[in-house]
Formats: C-alpha cells, structure tokens, sequence
C-alpha cells in the first residue's frame, strides 16, 4: 500500500512505514508528474523533454532509466501484482497504475470536496468538508514551478477556498463566528489578495461583539496592499472599513448577515 502526500512537502510512504521513502533529483519530480496523473499513458518522448531536455539524448535517456529504477525499487513495486501500484513501462510509454488500496491526497481531497458540494444537506456537508480540508496541508508540490504543478495548484487551491467559504457560511448561520474567524484566516494564509475574505473577517469580527478588530484587520490589510502592491482596497472594502468606524454597524450587519453566504 502506498500513502501518498501532494500538499506541501512531497512524502511518499509504503505500507504505513513511519519515514517517507526518499528519491534523488528529477526521479523525485517523476514520481510526482506519475502520482499526479495515475492511470495516464505517457509517452517517454514527452517525459524525457519535460525532465531531461537540457540534456544530450544518450545522457537524457540514461537518466531517465535511472530514475524510473529509484522509482521502482524505492516504493516496492510490483508489476505482477494485480491490486497494487504498478509502474508499467514498455519502449514508448511509461503510466503509473495505483491499487485500490493506494492513498493520494489530491484525490481524496478532490472527490471528497466535490462530494460536500454537492449535498443537500448541511451537516452532513459540513463533515465532509471538514474531512477534506484537513487534508489541505499547503500548496500542491509546493517544492514545482512547472506550469503543469503550477495549474494544478491553482485549481486545487480555488477548490480549497470554495469549500472553506461553505463552511465559514454554516458556521456563521450558526452563530458560531469564533470558529469561522479561524477558516477565514486559514483562507488568507493561501489567499491574502482574496478581499471578499478581509470583508467576511471585518464583518465576523462585528458581530463577534469586537469592532476594535475589525477596524485593526481593515488597516492591516491596507498596510500590506500598499507595501506589497502599491494599490489602495477595494472600494467594497474601504466602504465596509467606513461604516465600521462610524459606529453604527452593528445592527446593519445583523440585517445583512444572510451576505456571509455569498
């Protein structure tokens, strides 16, 4: 069985062993291309450019050999094995097969996600997003820039913001702004541009019953956006910074509470 960690660090461990296996160089970005897209033909051709084209194709392809034997020989794969990961390589294509066993993050966070999304009840939802977003533990291959990672990041990561902003919404339906304030923060450690996200924090952070806070987050974040950017807040943004300071907030955001949802 092999457990597999996309988000943040890039671990791969085999049959619940405490210390990830460890793969040198472009093997280990191999086995991230591989686990990343399991079930994928590829042919060598194109992996050979993607991680060895800088180099001369005598060298490329000895390379690569090399890598796909760490591959092999690290995670304990086995071929012949008819439920577990296999490595399938002939003399043009190379796919990664995993078992019914096999963990990969990415995967389970995607389908548990999608699954919360499209539930039609609340708090059933809730426990799967909150099973999901656990798994959430950084970017994805945050160690690639490659334009494939990179794409990849940014779909998972607007993935994780949809389902955090579901969640913040039940908590904040519930009257539970404590717990929200927490997931909006955790939103902005991925996403600190996400203004719609500063909004909901300054707002829970009103009717939370701590105004000072709100008006602390609205100023930190003008900080930040003019040191970072050179730019001012959003004009929804400096206008909700407005009524908050005037004082008479309170019982509007009350009114309003039903825009957390949006």
């Amino acid at each position: 069985m092999v457990h597999v960690d996309t988000f943040g660090v890039f671990t791969i461990r085999c049959d619940n062993a405490a210390k990830p296996i460890r793969l040198s160089g472009e093997a280990n970005n191999l086995a991230a291309y591989l686990f990343a897209h399991p079930g994928s033909l590829f042919r060598r051709e194109r992996l050979l450019d993607m991680f060895w084209g800088d180099l001369a194709e005598r060298r490329a392809r000895k390379a690569m050999s090399n890598a796909l034997w760490q591959i092999r020989s690290q995670i304990e794969l086995d071929d012949m094995a008819a439920d577990g990961t296999r490595l399938e390589c002939d003399t043009a294509h190379i796919a990664l097969t995993l078992g019914p066993k096999d963990f990969v993050d990415w995967q389970d966070f995607s389908d548990k996600i999608n699954t919360a999304l499209e539930s039609d009840q609340e708090f059933r939802a809730l426990d799967q997003l909150d099973l999901a977003l656990r798994l959430y533990k950084g970017d994805f291959l945050e160690h690639l820039n490659a334009s494939w990672a990179v794409e990849r990041r940014e779909r998972l990561q607007a993935l994780f913001v949809r389902g955090m902003a579901v969640k913040i919404s039940t908590l904040a339906r519930q009257r539970l702004f404590e717990e929200a304030i927490e997931c909006v923060r955790s939103v902005l450690v991925v996403d600190p541009l996400r203004e719609t996200m500063q909004r909901k924090l300054m707002r829970l952070h009103v009717l939370s019953g701590n105004r000072a806070l709100a008006v602390k987050q609205y100023l930190s974040c003008a900080d930040w956006l003019r040191r970072e950017y050179e730019i001012e807040p959003m004009p929804a943004t400096r206008s909700l910074f407005d009524r908050i300071r005037n004082g008479n907030v309170f019982s509007e955001l009350e009114d309003e509470h039903r825009r957390l949802i949006e």
